[in-house]
Parts: C-alpha cells; sequence; structure tokens
C-alpha cells in the first residue's frame, strides 16, 4: 500500500491557502458564477539553469565582485555565486555605449519566458575623472532579455549595496536562443553588474476559470461518490465549498489528489476486509478475542472511515498465497480456537497459506487451510486434533468440515483412518472423500453430532489412528450449528 503516509500527506502552501480561504469566506455564494481573473493562469513553472555572465568587447574583463562590493545571493533555482562585473576608469569608459554584459541561453523550448535579476550601474567619482550623469540618473543604462529592454536607475557611488530587481518578460522563438544582459544607451557609469536570479518558462492558459473547474467536474463526481478516510472526505467537502478563484482552484487540484490516494488505499483496505469477512463467515471456530483482534476491529474503523497507516499495514489478504511457512495472521484467527499454535517449528498442525494445486486440480481447495502433513511415502503419527469451544448452550449440535485427504504412494485403496467426532457423538470417517481427478487427493464436505451438556462445552476433533495410509490431511470452514 502507499507507501507515502498511507492516507495523509502535507499540502504544503496550497493547503494552508485552503485552510485560511475556508475560514475567510466573503458574501459570494459558492454556487455563484465566478469572476474571470485578469491574467492568465500559471500552469507550469519550469527552472532554467543560467550561467555567468561574460563580457563583451566593449572594455574591461568580467569577473565576480566581492561580497564588499556586491552582495552574494541566492538564485531561485539553487545556486549561489558573486554577481559578474565590468568595471572601467576613464573618459573611453564612461562615454562607452552599448551591449556590456551578456548571456547566450540556448535550447530552449519557444514561448514565453520570465526573467528576474538584479542588476546596477555606477558612476565611481574621486578618481581623476567626472561623468556627466547626476545620482539616480534615468535612460543611462539597461537591462535586456531578448527584445525586452528595461531602463534601470544608475547611480554615483564608491561602493554599493543596491541590488535592485528587475523583472523581463521575453519571447523565444523557434531557434531556442535567449540572450539577456546589460547595456548603455549613454554616457556616464563606469561599474556594472548582474545577476540572473530566475529564469522560467511561463506556459499559460487563457481559458475562462469556469472552464478550469468544468474539467474537474468527472474527477469530483468519481471521488465525491467514492468510499476514503472521514478526514480526507471533510476536506474534499470543506474545498468543493469554496469561491471559485484561481487560487481555490489550486487548493481543489490538491485535495482531488489526496482524495484519490485516499480512495484507491481505502478500496484496497475494503478488499482485504472483505476476504477476511469470508473467511470469518465460512467458520465459527474461532475465540471472541481472535474475532475482535483480526477482523471486528478493522471492519468498524472502515465504517467509521477512521483506518489509520498502522491498521493498514497490519491488515492482511487471507487468500494470498505466501512462501513456505511464511508469516500471516490469518493463522492466529484460524487456530485461536485449537490445540495448536502459529509456530510452524513447534506446531504439530498449522495454517498453509502456499499450496497451489487446488487451482488446477478443479478441487478449488485453496489457501488458507488447515494441514497435518508427513512424507508422501508415510502414514500420518496418531493424533486428535482438538478445537474447543466453551459458553455453548446445552442441546445437540451439527459439526460441518470441508475435508481432503491424500492417501500415502504405494496405498491399496480405500483412504482410511481418519474421523470427525463432535464431543462423544458418533464419528465419521473423512477419508471417504471423492476422488479428485485421477490423483491420490479425496474431497468432500463432512458432518457429525453431538451432545453439549450442562459444561457448555464443545469439543471438535479430528481423530488420527495409528493405522491409517494418510500422508496429507487439509480441512477448512469447519463450522457448528445447534439443532
Amino acid at each position: 500500500m502507499s507507501k507515502k503516509s498511507f492516507f495523509t500527506r502535507s499540502l504544503a502552501v496550497a493547503f494552508g491557502a485552503f485552510l485560511y480561504a475556508s475560514c475567510t469566506q466573503n458574501d459570494n455564494p459558492a454556487g455563484a458564477e465566478p469572476t474571470e481573473p485578469e491574467d492568465p493562469m500559471i500552469e507550469e513553472i519550469t527552472y532554467v539553469d543560467v550561467t555567468a555572465m561574460v563580457a563583451t568587447d566593449k572594455w574591461g574583463q568580467a569577473g565576480f565582485t566581492g561580497s564588499w562590493a556586491a552582495p552574494e545571493v541566492d538564485t531561485k533555482d539553487g545556486r549561489h555565486s558573486g554577481m559578474a562585473e565590468i568595471y572601467g576608469e576613464g573618459d573611453a569608459v564612461i562615454n562607452a555605449t552599448g551591449v556590456l554584459l551578456q548571456q547566450t541561453v540556448e535550447g530552449l523550448e519557444p514561448g514565453t519566458y520570465m526573467v528576474e535579476l538584479y542588476a546596477n550601474a555606477m558612476f565611481t567619482p574621486d578618481r581623476g575623472f567626472e561623468s556627466p550623469m547626476e545620482d539616480n540618473a534615468e535612460n543611462v543604462a539597461y537591462v535586456f532579455a531578448n527584445d525586452t529592454k528595461m531602463s534601470i536607475t544608475a547611480r554615483r557611488a564608491a561602493t554599493t549595496t543596491f541590488n535592485p530587481v528587475y523583472n523581463l518578460t521575453a519571447e523565444v522563438g523557434e531557434d531556442g536562443v535567449l540572450v539577456l544582459g546589460l547595456g548603455k544607451d549613454n554616457p556616464g557609469t563606469n561599474w556594472h553588474n548582474i545577476q540572473i536570479r530566475e529564469l522560467s518558462k511561463q506556459v499559460v492558459n487563457t481559458r475562462l476559470l469556469s472552464e478550469a473547474y468544468a474539467d474537474l467536474q468527472a474527477d469530483i463526481d468519481e471521488l465525491t461518490g467514492k468510499a476514503m478516510p472521514a478526514e480526507i472526505k471533510q476536506q474534499l467537502n470543506a474545498a468543493l465549498a469554496l469561491e471559485k478563484s484561481q487560487e481555490n482552484l489550486e487548493v481543489l487540484k490538491e485535495v482531488l489528489k489526496l482524495a484519490r490516494e485516499g480512495a484507491n488505499s481505502y478500496a484496497t483496505v475494503a478488499a482485504t476486509l472483505e476476504a477476511m469477512k469470508a473467511l470469518v463467515d465460512g467458520t465459527n471456530v474461532y475465540t471472541a478475542a481472535a474475532l475482535e483482534e483480526y477482523y471486528t476491529k478493522y471492519a468498524e474503523k472502515l465504517e467509521a472511515g477512521t483506518i489509520e497507516d498502522a491498521d493498514a499495514q497490519a491488515l492482511q489478504n487471507p487468500n494470498n498465497v505466501t512462501g513456505w511457512h511464511a508469516a500471516i495472521t490469518c493463522d492466529n484467527f484460524l487456530l485461536s480456537a485449537w490445540d495448536t499454535n502459529p509456530d510452524f517449528q513447534n506446531a504439530p498442525y498449522y495454517i498453509n497459506t502456499w499450496s497451489t494445486e487446488g487451482d488446477g486440480d478443479g478441487s478449488n481447495f485453496r489457501v488458507p487451510f488447515f494441514e497435518y502433513w508427513t512424507g508422501d511415502g508415510d502414514s500420518l503419527g496418531e493424533r486428535t486434533l482438538t478445537a474447543t469451544m466453551e459458553g455453548q448452550e446445552p442441546g445437540t449440535y451439527e459439526v460441518s468440515a470441508w475435508v481432503r485427504v491424500r492417501a500415502k504412494n504405494g496405498y491399496e485403496a480405500p483412504a482410511y483412518g481418519i474421523s470427525l467426532q463432535a464431543n462423544d457423538g458418533a464419528a465419521v470417517n473423512v477419508a471417504a472423500g471423492t476422488q479428485v481427478g485421477t490423483s491420490q487427493f479425496f474431497l468432500d464436505t463432512f458432518t457429525t453430532t453431538g451432545t453439549v451438556g450442562s459444561d457448555g462445552v464443545l469439543k471438535i476433533k479430528f481423530i488420527v489412528a495409528a493405522d491409517n495410509n494418510i500422508s496429507w490431511l487439509s480441512f477448512k470452514n469447519v463450522k457448528f450449528t445447534k439443532k
């Protein structure tokens, strides 16, 4: 089963928004037609790695400023570096114009890209030269991304701690190339630096918000009709009650994902408990404590919608075919009233969950079943297999069981030596079943009766005689009823 957390996972910021929105409803009814968003919905953001800026041939060299001049900053896609810079002194530098720093990114998918960057353009005074620009001058320097160009504020300063953030939107064509950087339109600056903080592709959807909600309707119809944990059902109902908006649409999408996980996991648990119920219905020879431990408490939690991770991990489908002597909880349930235990090493008889011959021989005698077994050429040892049911009303009881025996190799018909008895009632020969095909297996349902006295005790016994020609006794669906 799952295997993240079984029924729950964090919805992070989106679910936080959902909780906030659910507590701050406005006056618009949930079913009202929503106002269409002014901006297109962002469906996908893909971060694109961008390396350091490089200098053009204008003048100087590109490098990385020290943190004393331009503090290092983290990019949104997880990289960390100083800002690329270009610096020079003298009139030729101050008067230079054109692109100074640029980066070419290739191999992009065509579309709209958003660029977020830090940039500075400065003049360093008091070094024997002068600038024609004033403090905080406009239209001197600019940043660009393909055809998108944005003027940045140029400053007079010896050093700077300014790192203004600029946002540009650029179109990338079929060539997949995006060129971005920093340049000058007019003279006045001699120190420039830049760093790309984020480059992301924006996949936009300009459909109406109502259409986006309509796209989810099939999932909503499906999931609202499915069983799932009560907590998740409450979250789904709350998300459906929110006013329609772009933000709440994203919340609903996240809750629907959570609801699907919960519904699928719940279906797995329900199927396992359905198999356990069939096992419980097939027999009543077990203790009340075992019924509670291995079935009832889980069935009640499923009904209440409170199944937890630990419960889901503990549940095992009794019909699953396992490895030889594999641990499975159905043996604890089935053996609870019998005079043996699930310990294969020391138990004289136990529950078989690994044999598959019943799948193909036409008998449909499948796991799990009781077995008492020895080598194919040997007879079973003398033994009585006993289940004790206490607290029964006095009277006559009928006991039935579906029994299969295998005659040992080299036997002479008929198979014999094993009987079923209830208290001191008549013992019935359970080796006298119908032969399965041409095999050495004999199979049938056998019934016997016995009387329960004032002590309220019913003992159900499979009696294996010393003189028998059986190498394998198997049985299941042992049941008793008061006549």
